[in-house]
């Protein structure tokens, strides 16, 4: 494998949920909801990414960088197929439910990036189950708020970047050494921080096509949103990303001529959004599925009691 391409996915819904307007998802913002497919449409997807590229695993991804070769070494082993990484932010219960007997299906395999302040809310992910998630997921980071982390202090990054870490590791009981950053939000500072805290992998919201030369804190992925075709999404598998690279330049101008507040005052009105509208921010929870004791180590379980009744 010479490169690759990541899809970003963020939740999977039965099918016709979507299109409720007094549905399960009516009081979510537009933005949010714009990234959601439903299931149908999700399988299509994966359906027709499999016909024209091969789905790596996340395992392979680390010992594609973990072992670097020479570069004219490497332009002599031209890829037969092109590869691709199914990725999904956040921890939405869909990517549990329902995303995982489609990938089961298509012998797939995604990595979650789960935001730790989302655990059992409301249509996202218990903290009790990270450690006994089927082999099709496999669990990365994605901090602690879904914040702004290239708005916020070193200090306030580390912590987005350590609790998060340290909360899903205690979970999973596995190491958790990838990170995607929430809103595309990144800069140096946070890719050193996140590498001074021991993750080996950064994703990005960056559309682009994946290499050692690009490197391993600096992986673009391509958004899968709720009006993408399979053909789009099998054009994105194969590096194929249109103009969306473009589009991606073209918002940033708008987002560096305002600044980062009134340029989302500006998204807002630009999607519809209104005060009962929530964000992703407002659905976080106050307290960790799992609190750390940062001096033994050792976790202290919460919320248990109360899990059975919280609805879903």
């Amino acid at each position: 494998m010479q490169a690759f391409s990541c899809l970003m996915y963020h939740n999977v819904c039965a099918n016709g949920s979507l299109a409720a307007a007094n549905g399960e998802w009516a009081t979510l913002s537009p933005s949010i909801t714009s990234y959601f497919l439903e299931e149908s449409a999700f399988e299509a997807q994966i359906a027709e990414v499999q016909r024209h590229a091969e789905l790596i695993t996340l395992d392979r991804l680390t010992r594609f960088f973990q072992s670097p070769v020479n570069r004219q070494e490497e332009s002599t082993q031209p890829d037969t197929r092109p590869s691709t990484l199914i990725t999904f932010d956040d921890g939405w219960r869909g990517t549990l439910d329902l995303a995982v007997p489609v990938l089961r299906k298509y012998s797939a395999e995604a990595t979650v990036f789960i935001t730790t302040g989302l655990l059992d809310s409301p249509g996202f992910l218990r903290g009790t189950e990270l450690h006994e998630l089927p082999p099709q997921l496999k669990v990365g980071s994605h901090c602690k708020t879904h914040g702004f982390l290239n708005e916020m202090s070193d200090n306030q990054i580390r912590e987005e970047l350590r609790l998060s870490k340290e909360e899903l590791e205690q979970l999973t009981g596995k190491p958790v050494n990838t990170v995607a950053i929430p809103n595309g939000a990144v800069d140096a500072r946070v890719r050193k921080i996140a590498l001074e805290l021991g993750y080996e992998l950064v994703f990005t919201s960056d559309v682009q096509l994946n290499s050692r030369w690009t490197g391993p804190v600096h992986i673009g992925r391509a958004a899968i949103r709720s009006t993408t075709t399979p053909e789009q999404a099998s054009h994105y598998a194969e590096g194929d990303f249109g103009f969306e690279p473009i589009r991606r330049m073209a918002l940033s101008l708008p987002k560096r001529v305002l600044g980062p507040h009134r340029y989302r005052r500006l998204r807002a009105w630009w999607f519809g959004e209104n005060q009962v509208h929530k964000e992703m921010h407002d659905l976080c929870v106050s307290e960790p599925a799992v609190r750390t004791n940062l001096a033994s180590h050792s976790t202290v379980p919460e919320k248990m009691a109360a899990e059975a009744t919280r609805p879903y």
